[in-house]
């Protein structure tokens, strides 16, 4: 079954130095930040989401600074996580990109210095699927898939906006 994580189920944690895992702190598959994470500029905004299953095996964390998104497999059980990214500013919905992360620890990184489709329209709302996939046709595990909307707002804090209404 498809959940839609929307802005309401979002947390904002405006912390210096640390960006806490929203699944820990709240429960929540998907969360936000403004925070440093000795890369980022201090006011970052940070979103991050698990795969839906219920020992996560996949992460994606976004950075709007860069358009930084990095995806990781967390599980030795041999699936691989993938990402799927949509522009849903655009109409219809523009498809943006999808990247997987294969194998326990792996972490594939992409960001707006690598050009197109990384580099994502600043301000606009993009909707992020992360979900298991298993063996060569990558058949959809189960129970994994989550989604989220989120705003690019390239690092300027405060700008958060309701992706609510954005389809």
């Amino acid at each position: 079954m498809k959940s839609m994580v929307t802005n309401k189920a979002r947390h904002a944690l405006f912390v210096a130095g640390t960006v806490f895992s929203a699944s820990l702190l709240f429960g929540a598959t998907s969360s936000s930040a403004v925070a440093s994470d000795g890369e980022a500029d201090l006011n970052t905004v940070v979103y991050f989401m698990e795969t839906n299953d219920g020992d996560p095996g996949g992460m994606v964390t976004f950075f709007t600074d860069w358009d930084k998104v990095q995806l990781d497999d967390q599980q030795a059980d041999g699936k691989s996580v993938q990402l799927t990214v949509w522009n849903e500013t655009k109409d219809p919905d523009q498809y943006e990109y999808t990247i997987k992360a294969s194998g326990d620890g792996e972490r594939v990184e992409v960001h707006d210095g690598m050009g197109q489709p990384w580099n994502l329209a600043e301000g606009d709302c993009f909707k992020f699927r992360i979900q298991l996939v298993d063996g060569p046709n990558e058949t959809v595990v189960a129970g994994s898939t989550d989604y989220a909307q989120w705003e690019n707002t390239n690092g300027i804090s405060g700008l958060v906006e309701d992706c609510d209404g954005v389809e």
